[in-house]
């Protein structure tokens, strides 16, 4: 079967999906990549904005509504395989520079560095078992170069079973209070999440054409609705039914796709999932980015569409987006209105070029002494606090 170009650069659009990345069905789960850990993630998530790899810097811009010549918006330098290395940017608080620190491998995050207008410095330590899986994360602010300010610590607990890795996460705020973290079981082949304190209080993930996805969610905002997910060979997904109480259909969307992925129709259902609802199609041009956006309403009515054109630069990555706004009113179609245009320059490895060197900073001795005291410190807290307010 030939598959379109965007499946074969491998950017799988899940809608509202977030993707869980597993090298290969047969391969270990990779433990870090799963533990929802943010720092982590952060630095994985402009590399589904790519066709391709090998990508050293990008210069980002994007124009208003009104026409206005593209503003830079960030600078973004990245190691080979994409995660982020330095990223430069401008928002309310001001000028904002991250970066990222790996080991000598460039395989474990050891440190983010968030420095806003040269004033104050967010730290963040990572640290890791014998097995390279992670145990602890310690952060920390630095104002005017100088001031210590504890902000968060996070323990993760692992036991290795014979044929389970558990995970008990434990967050300390920055008043030492400690919150219910999430519970994982890695299995041969699949995960389970317990989170007793979010939306989804149990999740299963399972490899799916080599991608782990959600297929099973338990206790979803109420303890007695299950939703369960459904997908094609390629890892798409093809349904989200709702079941509240656990055996009774409350509500679900199915998916439709043609031959080679290029239109795709999302259907929602109500009145306990035997209805149609709103009904939305998107296309898709042949490297897989969006292109037409629109939905028809229960009542027939259809909504405005968004257009989306590009170009691209040979490696098939595209180098401007411009975005339009077509309404639409009484099934009538308007004239297409500009909404915006974005550039990006991407500049791309060269043969023997390296990424760039960064100096890490090393764990201060406030923090050092901090951090093994943190557990006490939350345990007093939580006494004080129980006696303060028996019924809390």
């Amino acid at each position: 079967m030939k598959f379109p170009q965007f499946i074969k650069y491998g950017s799988l659009l899940m809608f509202s999906l977030f993707v869980f990345s597993v090298h290969a069905q047969e391969a270990p789960i990779d433990i870090n990549q799963n533990l929802d850990n943010y720092l982590i993630r952060r630095t994985y998530e402009d590399t589904a904005n790519f066709k391709s790899k090998d990508i050293y810097a990008v210069r980002y811009y994007k124009s208003d509504k009104k026409g206005k010549l593209p503003a830079l918006v960030s600078y973004t330098e990245y190691l080979p395989d994409g995660r982020i290395r330095t990223k430069k940017y401008k928002n309310t608080q001001g000028n904002i520079i991250e970066s990222y620190h790996y080991d000598q491998y460039f395989d474990k995050l050891l440190l983010t560095e968030r420095n806003e207008n040269n004033k104050l410095s967010q730290y963040n330590h990572l640290f890791y078992d014998k097995k390279g899986n992670l145990t602890e994360e310690f952060g920390y602010k630095i104002y005017g170069g100088k001031r210590f300010e504890y902000e968060s610590y996070s323990k993760y607990k692992i036991q290795y079973l014979k044929n389970e890795t558990k995970v008990e996460i434990i967050d300390y705020d920055n008043d030492f209070r400690i919150s219910p973290g999430k519970k994982y079981s890695f299995f041969p082949g699949y995960i389970t999440k317990y989170s007793p304190q979010y939306q989804y209080k149990r999740e299963t993930f399972k490899p799916i054409n080599g991608t782990l996805r959600r297929t099973e969610a338990k206790g979803f905002i109420f303890d007695d609705r299950n939703v369960d997910y459904t997908y094609d060979k390629n890892g798409f997904i093809t349904s989200e039914i709702w079941y509240k109480p656990a055996s009774q259909l409350e509500n679900k969307t199915e998916y439709f796709y043609s031959a080679d992925y290029r239109e795709r129709i999302e259907q929602q259902y109500h009145m306990r999932g035997t209805e149609k609802s709103l009904k939305t199609t998107r296309k898709y041009d042949e490297l897989g980015n969006l292109v037409f956006d629109q939905s028809i309403e229960y009542t027939g009515n259809p909504t405005g569409i968004d257009h989306y054109e590009y170009r691209y630069d040979e490696r098939g990555n595209w180098t401007e987006k411009t975005s339009y706004y077509q309404p639409c009113e009484h099934k009538v179609l308007g004239k297409k209105m500009f909404i915006s245009f974005e550039r990006r320059e991407i500049q791309y490895y060269k043969p023997e070029q390296h990424p760039a060197t960064l100096s890490l900073r090393t764990f201060p001795k406030k923090a050092r002494d901090l951090k093994p005291k943190i557990p006490e410190l939350a345990a007093e807290k939580e006494k004080t606090r129980k006696k303060s307010d028996p019924e809390q």
